[in-house]
């Protein structure tokens, strides 16, 4: 579960991931803002994480980037986002039962 507020209004943004699956959202139209690691500023944790802005929709990113247009980095979707978190945690995920309609869950 991923619980967060839109980078430009605040609105409450929570996104069910289930086997790196987006499985419920609040705002399913949400975006994020995957900013590039500047070289030199830190390399703790996955190389995304850190670097996320979510916004509730499409149009609050495109105005967050009109007035930050010196921001590099990528929007991505839910799905996007799903896939990252897959390739960069699922290793962390090695022998629980996280297949989809498992009962447990994932990371106990």
């Amino acid at each position: 579960m991923a619980e967060t507020t839109c980078q430009l209004c605040g609105t409450a943004v929570r996104v069910k991931f289930k086997a790196g699956k987006v499985v419920n959202a609040s705002h399913p139209a949400a975006r994020v803002w995957d900013a590039v690691r500047l070289e030199g500023r830190g390399t703790a944790g996955p190389p995304h994480c850190a670097l996320m802005n979510l916004f509730c929709s499409a149009e609050h990113l495109a105005e967050w980037r009109a007035a930050h247009p010196g921001k590099q980095g990528r929007e991505r979707d839910l799905d996007e986002v799903g896939e990252l978190g897959r390739s960069e945690w699922g290793g962390s995920h090695e022998g629980c039962n996280c297949q989809e309609g498992a009962k447990d869950e994932c990371g106990r």
